[in-house]
């Protein structure tokens, strides 16, 4: 089981040009031993994420998330390895401000694993 801190930034090419910006907190639960080339894992996360775009569905440009993603990380050497993770979001501004639908998105992470 892992705590992970996940700041980012994001490009958002639809409905219009803008970026999205935050920091997710995440549980991330491995399902095979470390030591595996292939580890499949679970996580979990909550964060808070700034829009550059006014959107219909949020009153507010500031919003939390939280989301569950499924992936694995392939080791091609000792500490590096590449990931690939599927997640489901859901964002809204936690009653802030009306309107508060939230928004639901599917996306894919990809990127390199180095485990010091």
């Amino acid at each position: 089981l892992q705590l992970q801190i996940e700041p980012f930034i994001s490009p958002i090419t639809e409905p219009r040009a803008n970026v999205e910006t935050g920091v997710a907190f995440a549980f991330k639960a491995g399902i095979l031993p470390q030591t595996s080339k292939f580890q499949p894992y679970l996580k979990v996360a909550t964060g808070m994420v700034y829009l550059s775009l006014h959107t219909q569905e949020q009153g507010t440009q500031f919003n939390f998330f939280e989301y569950g993603g499924l992936g694995a990380h392939y080791f091609f050497r000792k500490n590096l390895g590449l990931t690939l993770e599927g997640r489901f979001r859901h964002l809204s501004n936690a009653g802030i401000d009306d309107p508060n639908s939230g928004i639901n998105t599917y996306f894919v992470v990809a990127g390199l694993t180095y485990q010091f």
